[in-house]
């Protein structure tokens, strides 16, 4: 074996090899050599060697893996002091400045991570030995490491649990003080597990994931997603339909209700529904009619979209229901909102599956809503518009629609006060004829104080009562 260096000064013994072991003895240090680590040496001039002798030498730690190290970040913040540090086959030898140093063993799941066997990995400065017995069973080590780019060179802690290492977090980073403000490993977050700042379409912010919560930071603020609410939260790093946080969740809502916003929608939550989304236009309709504290309540499902082209109309759109009502939504006719007594009788015209013009008539249907609910109607009555017609409801009479030409033929009459007043039934099909008995030859509507018949030679006509 040859080695010249400034730190072993001159061999004085032969080189010597035994079961694949080869060592040589210098002024100031040993030289090992094995075939799977090559020739390495440590130097009683170093504070690492006066460690490794001191405790045993070879027969405690084997030989090394790579020469000693000298580490100091000096841009950590705070920053680290001077340490030399060396890897031997049993563990790595730590000595700061002015300390007495510590070891690290090479049975650490953390430690064989991090800086494994014939490996120096350069830039792993070693900060403190490992502390167990933590939440869980679980190991801790202090070190400087490479977060993301908002934290390249940080003080990180990285935990294992039993022989899985889960992750690492900067110290001083608010991610690192808000999961330390909800307990830590202890409470409900649970330890870290994976970082990144490289969030698509959300500049500036990050995404820790912990074990039971996920923690989302901005320079100096943070939002937390955690519970149910982390069903429309990405898994792992990714990002969630909605988006990143911009609130913690806020409870105490009626109903025992929490609500939190995200990037691009709110997601609501009550015991009996589960959390829920709404987004788009769907959530600024029910927004501006109160949220969950007026008429539709909370939603009970996602919003579903579709797309439809019957009989060469394109009714594409959405829908979403809520507790107490629907929301609908299209391109032209934006989002309305249906609730109550008018959407049970909407609902039994088939919402807008079907077409006015089809020739079965169950499969008749108003379409989409063109106007909210409107209870300005004589006596407290209330209406509300639909593309193919309309919904009039009265405590009295209940809520029928009227459409096609009725509706026409309503709305010139000047609707519910007029003299007709409020429908009573729905449009009925009328039989005419008698070679064809069973044919729908037409249709009739009746009204509190009169009817309206369509015939299809005569249109329709008005009788009163």
């Amino acid at each position: 074996m040859f080695w010249s260096a400034a730190n072993y000064g001159q061999a004085t013994a032969p080189e010597a090899c035994s079961s694949g072991l080869c060592t040589q003895e210098f002024e100031y240090g040993t030289v090992y050599w094995k075939a799977n680590l090559g020739a390495h040496g440590v130097s009683r001039k170093t504070t690492v060697g006066t460690k490794y002798f001191a405790d045993g030498g070879y027969a405690k730690y084997g030989m090394p893996d790579w020469e000693m190290a000298e580490y100091q970040w000096i841009d950590s913040d705070p920053k680290t002091p001077l340490s030399n540090q060396q890897g031997f086959e049993k563990a790595i030898i730590v000595v700061p400045n002015g300390t007495a140093g510590f070891t690290l063993s090479r049975t650490q799941p953390i430690v064989r991570a991090l800086q494994p066997l014939g490996n120096s990995y350069w830039g792993v400065q070693w900060l403190s030995p490992v502390k167990c017995g933590l939440a869980q069973g679980a190991c801790t080590v202090q070190h400087v490491g490479y977060m993301n780019s908002v934290w390249p060179n940080a003080l990180v802690q990285t935990y294992s649990v039993g022989s899985t290492v889960l992750g690492t977090i900067a110290t001083g980073s608010p991610e690192w003080a808000r999961w330390r403000t909800l307990g830590g490993e202890s409470g409900l977050p649970g330890y870290p597990l994976r970082s990144t700042c490289q969030l698509p379409d959300t500049p500036g912010k990050c995404k820790t994931t912990f074990q039971r919560v996920n923690i989302y930071s901005a320079e100096k603020s943070t939002a937390v997603v955690k519970g149910a609410m982390l069903r429309w939260d990405g898994e792992g790093l990714n990002l969630g339909e909605y988006g990143a946080p911009l609130t913690d969740e806020r409870c105490g809502l009626s109903q025992g209700g929490c609500r939190q916003e995200f990037a691009r929608g709110t997601v609501m939550w009550t015991p009996k529904t589960g959390a829920q989304p709404v987004a788009g236009g769907i959530r600024s309709r029910w927004k501006a009619l109160g949220a969950e504290s007026a008429h539709l309540g909370y939603p009970t499902a996602h919003e579903q979209c579709f797309g439809l082209i019957f009989n060469n109309v394109d009714k594409s759109g959405c829908y979403q229901r809520f507790q107490y009502g629907m929301i609908w939504w299209s391109k032209t006719t934006g989002a309305r909102a249906v609730w109550g007594s008018i959407m049970g009788t909407y609902q039994r015209s088939n919402f807008v599956w079907g077409d006015y013009n089809s020739s079965a008539y169950f499969g008749k249907s108003l379409g989409y809503p063109t106007s909210d609910e409107n209870c300005s109607g004589p006596g407290g009555g209330c209406y509300q518009l639909f593309q193919n017609g309309m919904i009039w409801w009265s405590k009295t009479t209940g809520a029928q629609r009227v459409m096609g030409g009725d509706a026409r033929v309503y709305q010139s009459l000047n609707w519910a006060w007029g003299r007709l007043g409020y429908p009573t039934t729905e449009e009925q099909p009328l039989l005419m004829g008698r070679t064809y008995p069973n044919n729908v030859w037409g249709s009739r509507q009746f009204f509190q104080r009169g009817y309206l018949t369509w015939h299809p030679r005569y249109g329709v006509t008005v009788t009163y009562r």
